[in-house]
């Protein structure tokens, strides 16, 4: 695989896509429902990548997290849908393979994998060094963190520094927000600046439902889906102060399984060349999240 890298200036261009989420209209939805799914994005898609040796059964079977929008969520039909599970369902296709979906809480993700009930994470996994050890990545997206509030913001949260001190957060557990969040709590008893009361969630959903209804004074969770949320809110929410902590996400496989690698690799690549990859991130506004090829 080439080497990739963000689109042009990245934090300029999250502050701005952050920026204008906060600022837009909205049609009022449910943030984790769609209307629809692009189930038949990779029926029509030909094989160019070789199907790798170490698959069986015509399969590419995803482990997906499904609370995670724009990324990875459920229509009210419950049907998967998102810019990753976009991604995915052309990725298997490419290599030969028919994509299906096999749900997992995002802490299991990993473990999940390395039980062999999967072949590939694809779930707004950050590529980090102590993954590294245990998994190999294909990187196929970029993201970041940022922190959402009610409009009407009582604590006056200026975004992720020392204006947390003294509040109630949320955020996902075993997510990179988790860590920095448990950073600034530490910050802020360290400095005397008011005690940061923390509340764990199983999916982002959740979080950002309890910032609406004001169980919590603010929830960290990855800039898209905080972008995506805000949207969706009719004005009730807001996404306050710079996107933090840019990150690459990437395809995990096994480390013992380097012809998948290899093959999604390849299959990302055609993915990219043939404009489908620009295409799926612009249709669920995630267009600051694309990788692109060095010249």
């Amino acid at each position: 695989m080439k080497s990739l890298n963000r689109w042009g200036s990245v934090a300029a261009a999250a502050l701005a896509a952050l920026s204008l989420a906060a600022c837009g209209s909205s049609d009022g939805g449910d943030s984790a429902q769609a209307e629809t799914a692009n189930v038949d994005i990779g029926k029509d898609v030909e094989a160019v990548v070789d199907t790798p040796k170490t698959m069986k059964e015509g399969v590419l079977t995803v482990c997906a997290s499904f609370g995670n929008p724009p990324n990875a969520y459920y229509t009210t039909d419950h049907v998967e849908t998102g810019s990753e599970t976009d991604i995915a369902r052309v990725l298997g296709p490419l290599m030969g393979l028919k994509t299906e979906f096999h749900e997992t809480k995002f802490a299991s993700l990993i473990p999940t994998l390395q039980a062999t009930q999967c072949d590939v994470i694809m779930s707004s996994l950050y590529i980090k060094p102590e993954r590294e050890e245990i998994v190999d990545f294909v990187p196929y997206m970029q993201s970041g963190q940022a922190v959402v509030v009610s409009q009407d913001n009582p604590k006056e949260i200026a975004g992720f520094d020392d204006s947390l001190c003294g509040t109630k957060i949320g955020y996902q557990v075993s997510t990179t927000a988790e860590e920095y969040v448990k950073k600034q709590k530490e910050t802020c008893s360290e400095g005397g600046k008011g005690a940061i009361d923390t509340v764990k969630v199983e999916d982002g959903t959740m979080g950002m439902q309890q910032v609406q209804t004001g169980q919590i004074d603010a929830f960290v969770d990855t800039q898209s889906a905080a972008v995506y949320t805000v949207g969706k809110t009719n004005g009730q929410m807001q996404v306050v102060g710079k996107p933090f902590g840019l990150i690459d996400i990437g395809a995990a496989v096994k480390k013992d399984n380097s012809q998948l690698q290899d093959a999604l690799s390849d299959a990302f690549d055609e993915l990219v060349k043939s404009g489908q990859y620009e295409e799926i991130l612009k249709q669920y506004d995630s267009a600051d999240m694309a990788l692109e090829e060095e010249e």
